[in-house]
């Protein structure tokens, strides 16, 4: 399957050239990352179960 992935590019705020970014294909927003979720790449905010590991511990063991 091929299909567009849209880039953009903003200022920087260091004020030295631009920071460029991917535009979601799903949510339609600015990303540094994209994920590959089967056929398609996708924001994090696209995926419904994506956790860091460390959010699914107890308080207890996020420090161990």
């Amino acid at each position: 399957m091929e299909y567009k992935i849209y880039l953009s590019s903003k200022p920087s705020n260091l004020e030295k050239g631009n920071v460029w970014y991917f535009i979601c294909p799903a949510t339609h927003k600015f990303c540094r990352k994209l994920y590959d979720v089967g056929r398609y790449f996708v924001h994090r905010e696209d995926l419904p179960n994506a956790y860091y590991e460390k959010q699914t511990l107890s308080q207890k063991n996020r420090d161990l």
